[in-house]
C-alpha cells in the first residue's frame, strides 16, 4: 500500500499556531483525530459474571469464559482492540513526523507509542 507524504507544517518552535491547525486537519483526514481529542474510546472488553478474578478481568486477552456467545463477543473485542492500539501507534507517529528535526529527537520517546493525546498535550503544553 503506497501512503501519501504528509504537506502540513513541520512544527519548529514558533509557528505552533499554524501547525496546529494544519495538524489537526492532516490528523481529522487519517481518521485519528479522535484518539487525540478522545472521540474514539477504547473498546471496552466484555465482561462474564461468571468471573470474580481481578486478573482475568482486568486482561484483555483472557476470556472470562468459555461460553460460546461470551467469545464471541471477545473476539468482536479482540479485534476492535487490536485496531484501536494500531490507531493510537499511528496518531502518534503522524504526529511525531509533522515535527522538525530536533522535536522529533525530543519526542521520539517509546513512551509516546500507545499516547498520542499525551504526546499532543505535551507539545501544546510547551509551545503554549
Amino acid at each position: 500500500m503506497i501512503t501519501e507524504m504528509s504537506t502540513a507544517t513541520l512544527l519548529s518552535g514558533p509557528n505552533y499556531n499554524e501547525w496546529v491547525i494544519e495538524a489537526k486537519a492532516q490528523l481529522r483526514a487519517d481518521g485519528l483525530w479522535g484518539v487525540i481529542s478522545g472521540g474514539t474510546p477504547m473498546p471496552l472488553k466484555p465482561m462474564s459474571s461468571e468471573t470474580q478474578d481481578e486478573k482475568i478481568r482486568n486482561d484483555p486477552n483472557l476470556p472470562e469464559s468459555t461460553k460460546a456467545e461470551y467469545m464471541q463477543q471477545l473476539y468482536r473485542y479482540h479485534h476492535e482492540y487490536v485496531n484501536y492500539r494500531i490507531s493510537l501507534e499511528k496518531a502518534s507517529g503522524k504526529i511525531v513526523n509533522m515535527l522538525d528535526l530536533d522535536l522529533k529527537r525530543k519526542y521520539s520517546d517509546d513512551k509516546w507509542d500507545y499516547d498520542p493525546q499525551g504526546l499532543w498535550n505535551e507539545i501544546k503544553k510547551e509551545r503554549k
